[in-house]
């Protein structure tokens, strides 16, 4: 009898998504690259060079979709394999991406205008209590790491 394959092993890197096909992380993963693309060409300050997203669709494509509708017809293509030893055309920088760390970092771009303790108040899982310099520091890194993000993806590099 064949052993089966489970959809995620938490020390494998890869992930069986659907239809027998692996992609590198989870889909979540995708989804904050996704935005961050959208915040950097959006943004006066970063340049998206689209061709280095080739197959994505383009700047109109990915400003005006929703995720999950540009998601369906594209992950196979560009983000999925059949065998875990190949390589996906689109794949993350990092060996251990880390999803609710891109998903503070992109809430506290968005909340950029705002102070540091406003937006320690405001992003869950920067902030519980009072406002204090450490609270400060960790809205500084997200900020930080949020640009480097920005940076990155403009290049077709994620995280």
């Amino acid at each position: 009898m064949a052993k089966r394959v489970k959809r995620f092993a938490p020390n494998s890197r890869w992930v069986r998504y659907r239809d027998g096909r692996w992609i590198p992380t989870r889909k979540r993963v995708f989804l904050y690259w996704y935005k961050f693309l959208q915040q950097a060409e959006q943004s006066d300050s970063y340049e998206v060079n689209w061709s280095k997203y080739r197959g994505w669709g383009g700047r109109d494509v990915v400003l005006n979709t929703k995720f999950d509708d540009w998601w369906e017809s594209r992950w196979v293509n560009l983000f999925s394999v059949e065998d875990p030893l190949d390589k996906p055309r689109f794949d993350v920088s990092s060996d251990r991406p880390k999803a609710d760390a891109y998903k503070i970092r992109l809430q506290v771009y968005e909340l950029r205008h705002l102070t540091n303790g406003e937006i320690g108040e405001r992003v869950q899982g920067i902030h519980v209590g009072q406002e204090t310099h450490e609270m400060h520091s960790r809205v500084g890194r997200h900020r930080r790491a949020a640009s480097q993000h920005l940076r990155n993806v403009c290049e077709g590099i994620f995280p």
